[in-house]
């Protein structure tokens, strides 16, 4: 599984977090995926300011063994390697007091 996380201040009023994984496709593990989604962020689906997002995209063969047309492929997998799910996770937040604890 290929895992990489980001997150960063989009200005000085809004934060954002961005992440993602690789990983041979499943649907059981998609399912899982979502339901840990949806449990996690249905505490905060009201607060002022809070927009999560999951996106699940899939990559199939065919455009794995298209990554090694013009120069190469930069991402070191071959068709033998898929299909595989790219999966992310985002979530813009401008209320910073939802993510408080005391």
């Amino acid at each position: 599984m290929l895992v990489s996380y980001r997150s960063t201040w989009t200005n000085t009023t809004n934060r954002e977090l961005y992440t993602t994984a690789t990983f041979k496709n499943s649907a059981e593990l998609q399912g899982k995926l979502l339901d840990i989604f949806v449990s996690e962020v249905d505490g905060m689906s009201n607060a002022s300011g809070f927009t999560p997002a999951l996106v699940m995209q899939p990559v199939t063969t065919n455009m794995i063994s298209s990554f090694s047309k013009n120069e190469g492929n930069s991402l070191g997998i071959s068709a033998a390697d898929g299909p595989l799910t790219c999966k992310r996770n985002y979530s813009l937040w401008t209320n910073f007091h939802i993510f408080a604890t005391d």
